[in-house]
């Protein structure tokens, strides 16, 4: 008979309230406290677009069609826009309530595997890794994604421990909500580790009953009628969607092609983002493997490694890619350390050795010293300097002490015996980095955001005014502009355009791609103040004013950022 993810399910968790309680009260707050980021800008604004227009079936930004990601996260927002007001919280509030569902859902996961007690590490791991906070800082599509793709997980293995049809139409249901949140990689990753794990395992006959025909209808029932009515309202969404965006990317020739990290480079930035969790990472994997394939636990690891490797490895083959898209291993790698941790508490002479697991926290109490160090005592040196530290030195000057305090208790808890004190260690280590996170949030994006250059625009918008920015690393960060600057106003629609640099400008699209009307040349923009129209451009103080010089025009400097400011130019 073919071993199965059976495992017994305990009752659940007395700490479930408590833990959601703690999540909302350290996820939440502060999400109100900053404007919009550039870079985040785009998944504000294509909700506020929908709630404007009343259109929830074409995505818009900047009031042109928005053919790159699927909808599901824009209705989301946009739904909490209709009830809550369209503003900065309610644009970040949706990725934070992910977060924490996404914690417990994989707090279901662990308990299905291994057990109640497992299940509350999962959550309290979850909820203190470090990228989960801090990309819940802004709006994104992450969130959503990995959400759907956990609930996959586990109807997936509800249904090897039941077999009851019902979790498989539920499995269906959840890829098709992945699909909707993120396009053709929600169903290829859950799809992909699933058929790896039956391999492996040697369960080749599950093969045919995944393919359940309600639960395959309810997928095409779900999935299907959006980029069907897209399909019919642009006849090139089907290249763009699945061409376009997908191989492209893979390959390497989307344009604009903005998100090339080196393979190194994101599996680095992927493995610091797992902090502090990341530390445990190789002995779990280590002792899993030694699990074999035969054993209910060893069953249980190769599906972890399964659902955690399969994007890892096809982002590391991809040449688009950026460091954020290490979310989507996290859930495998965390139920893998819970899985660990959950040995330790439970003690015995099978139990992951005590001093190895205290070893991991005490040498990252010594390198938090040792940076400590470096950074009192040579912090101007030129190697510090190039660092891309918060300005505020305080920040890292707490954080480090606290990590050295965190992970030293933690570690002598451990050898004392005491490993759910020493988990409590690092979850008030944690929470106090989420707080030193959230300040630096407000002090950068407070400062670097474009959102200082559309009050003025505010105060003299009419008919003849346009707002344009100087090139920025990715197009859609233009987004916060139309955002706040249409923002209550009743004065019609009023978009923003971006002005290519003269020299190796790095916004080029395909013909087919909408969001292209929105990008000008120097030509346009002479043509436009030539004609008597008001433009406002926002540009880097040190190049503007001699492009706009160099173009004879004359220019009031309306206001300034971080590095950014606000002219108003006419004609001299």
């Amino acid at each position: 008979m073919e071993t199965k993810l059976y495992g017994e399910i305990a009752p659940g968790g007395k700490w479930a309230v408590p833990l959601l309680l703690l999540a909302l009260a350290v996820y939440v707050p502060g999400l109100w406290m900053y404007p919009l980021s550039d870079s985040e800008s785009k998944y504000a604004e294509i909700p506020r677009e929908m709630v404007e227009s009343g259109d929830w079936v074409q995505p818009q930004l900047d009031y042109v069609p928005y053919l790159t990601k699927p909808p599901l996260s824009f209705w989301i927002t946009a739904a909490w826009y209709k009830l809550g007001g369209v503003d900065e919280f309610g644009a970040r509030l949706p990725n934070a309530i992910l977060a924490i569902a996404l914690a417990f859902v994989l707090g279901a996961i662990a308990r299905t595997l291994f057990g109640t007690r497992a299940s509350t590490i999962a959550v309290v791991l979850s909820l203190t890794t470090a990228e989960f906070y801090v990309y819940t800082r802004e709006c994104g599509v992450e969130m959503a994604l990995l959400f759907f793709m956990a609930l996959v997980h586990h109807c997936f293995l509800r249904w090897q421990r039941t077999e009851r049809k019902k979790w498989l139409v539920l499995a269906w249901a959840s890829a098709a909500g992945a699909v909707l949140a993120k396009g053709p990689m929600g169903i290829l990753f859950p799809g992909l580790s699933i058929v790896l794990y039956l391999v492996i395992t040697r369960q080749r006959g599950q093969f045919r009953r995944l393919f359940h025909p309600g639960g395959v209808l309810v997928f095409l029932a779900l999935a299907l009628p959006w980029p069907i009515a897209m399909a019919m309202r642009n006849p090139d969404f089907v290249w763009f969607a699945f061409v376009h965006e997908t191989w492209f990317r893979v390959i390497g020739q989307r344009l604009p092609n903005d998100a090339l990290y080196p393979t190194g480079l994101f599996l680095t930035l992927a493995a610091a983002e797992f902090f502090p969790w990341v530390q445990h990472l190789p002995h779990a994997v280590a002792r899993g493997v030694r699990e074999g394939r035969t054993s209910y636990e060893g069953h249980c690891i190769v599906y972890l490694l399964c659902w955690a490797l399969v994007p890892l490895v096809v982002f590391s083959i991809s040449k688009s890619k950026v460091d954020f898209y290490g979310l989507q291993s996290y859930p495998g790698f965390l139920l893998l350390v819970t899985w660990l941790w959950d040995k330790r508490v439970q003690g015995g002479e099978h139990a992951p050795s005590k001093t190895l697991l205290a070893s991991t926290f005490l040498v990252s109490a010594v390198l938090a010293a040792a940076a400590w160090y470096v950074f009192a005592f040579h912090g101007k040196d030129s190697f510090v300097a190039q660092l891309d530290l918060p300005k505020q030195r305080w920040m890292v000057d707490v954080f480090l002490r606290v990590a050295f305090a965190g992970n030293l208790f933690a570690g002598l808890l451990l050898l004392l015996q005491r490993p759910r004190s020493a988990l409590l260690s690092i979850a008030l280590m944690m929470v106090s980095f989420f707080a030193i996170q959230q300040v630096y949030f407000v002090e950068r994006t407070s400062s670097a955001s474009m959102h200082f250059a559309t009050q003025p625009y505010r105060a003299a918008m009419g008919p003849k005014t346009l707002l344009v920015t100087d090139e920025r690393p990715e197009f859609a960060h233009l987004a916060v502009l139309p955002f706040y600057v249409n923002l209550g106003a009743n004065s019609g629609k009023h978009p923003a355009y971006m002005l290519r640099d003269v020299n190796g400008s790095a916004l080029r699209f395909h013909d087919r791609n909408p969001q292209k009307s929105r990008v000008i040349d120097e030509i346009d923009l002479v043509r436009w103040v030539e004609d008597g129209r008001d433009v406002f451009l926002v540009g880097d103080p040190s190049q503007t004013g001699q492009r706009l010089r160099r173009l004879g025009f004359q220019a009031v400097r309306l206001g300034a950022g971080e590095d950014r400011a606000v002219y108003r130019i006419r004609r001299k």
